[in-house]
């Protein structure tokens, strides 16, 4: 190994198997033949990881506060990733299929395939012995579960899937090391300071309004002179905001005295740390009501878009609303801002810490340009 390199070790499969590219990089410590496959611990360069296949590289390092937790960890006990190693170093996958590999990567195949197991095992006669098993993203999780921070050990540690990591507020940040193909690397492994435009930040630079989002630093709050579109249940007022989330762009709601802004995510409320833009003014938009179920608006402003390309636009509704008893306990709730889209029933807004799914909205739309 060089000096001053960054170095990965990991357990991958190498090869390509059911259409997916594995890595082909020969690993430092294990031959692999021309066109083999290997499954098992690798170390390995990181441009090279970096600069094989096509997808997405981001590197989430832990804040300032968390990187002093565990130094603090460590000192207490030096061996502590050793001995999460060895409590692991058995483990195989949960199958001996393929798919527990691109499972990895994807909540939603993580539990169709641990339901499966679940319904074999109950109903059919023969069950296999029970081995220890762990999805790579699991490991992963579970470390940070073992040293002690707060999101691993409080919100369902051991499913976290690599885009929900951005999303932790023990990271401070997300750089990427490639992104749309691109790399960012310098030499050293070092992550350029540059951008470059990605498809989906060319598209909504050339959507009406673009002008009007006000791009804010982690933990920047509101900008000077931004206009609400609703109120908090304490009143405060609450504006439009956006995060870039992998490839994807979301759209949710910012406090006025608030650093950060709040998003649904994964069928949750989750706080945004690493950066945001806000729709700072509304000239020359106007509300249309619309209802569960009803065709967007057709000028209902294009604003974010999913992972998979699909277009969202800004919706606003009432959540949290109470009517009480003989008028105690009543309250009118908060009329705060979310997102709707083609694809989904109603608008989705995040409220006290889930996603909640409003029937009865209002969608933002362009005025027509005389």
């Amino acid at each position: 190994m060089e000096e001053g390199k960054m170095y990965l070790y990991e357990s991958v499969f190498s090869g390509q198997v059911a259409g997916y590219v594995y890595s082909k990089i020969l690993p430092v410590d294990h031959v692999v033949a021309p066109h083999g496959n290997h499954l098992g611990p690798q170390i390995r360069d990181f441009e090279a990881v970096v600069n094989e296949g096509e997808s997405n590289v981001g590197i989430c390092p832990l804040n300032e506060k968390e990187q002093e937790f565990l130094q603090t960890r460590l000192k207490e006990n030096p061996n502590l990733i050793l001995d999460i190693y060895n409590k692991h170093k058995d483990f195989g996958y949960p199958m001996t299929n393929i798919l527990t590999v691109i499972a990895s990567a994807s909540e939603n195949l993580y539990n169709q395939i641990q339901g499966f197991r679940e319904a074999a095992s109950q109903y059919l006669p023969q069950k296999e012995e029970k081995k220890n098993t762990v999805f790579c993203s699991e490991l992963v999780s579970i470390i940070y579960k073992e040293i002690g921070h707060p999101s691993f050990v409080n919100a369902k540690p051991d499913t976290f899937t690599p885009l929900e990591v951005q999303v932790v507020p023990e990271f401070g940040a997300v750089y990427y090391a490639k992104e749309n193909k691109v790399s960012l690397l310098k030499h050293g492994n070092k992550v350029s300071t540059g951008t470059v435009a990605s498809k989906a930040q060319k598209l909504l630079k050339s959507l009406a309004l673009h002008d009007h989002w006000v791009a804010m630093p982690p933990s920047g709050g509101v900008p000077p002179n931004a206009e609400s579109v609703g109120t908090d249940l304490d009143g405060t007022p609450l504006y439009i905001a956006r995060v870039k989330i992998g490839s994807a762009y979301y759209l949710g709601k910012i406090g006025a005295h608030w650093p950060c802004p709040f998003v649904t995510y994964y069928e949750r409320e989750v706080k945004i740390n690493f950066g945001h833009e806000v729709l700072a003014s509304l000239e020359g938009t106007y509300w249309e009501d619309s209802v569960n179920g009803s065709a967007i608006p057709l000028r209902a402003l294009k604003a974010g878009m999913e992972e998979n390309g699909d277009i969202l636009y800004v919706a606003r509704g009432v959540v949290g609303e109470k009517a009480g008893v003989l008028g105690i306990g009543k309250s009118k709730g908060s009329l705060a801002p979310g997102v709707v889209s083609a694809s989904q029933k109603g608008a989705r807004i995040a409220f006290a810490g889930k996603e909640v799914v409003v029937e009865k909205y209002d969608v933002l739309c362009q005025k027509l340009i005389k």
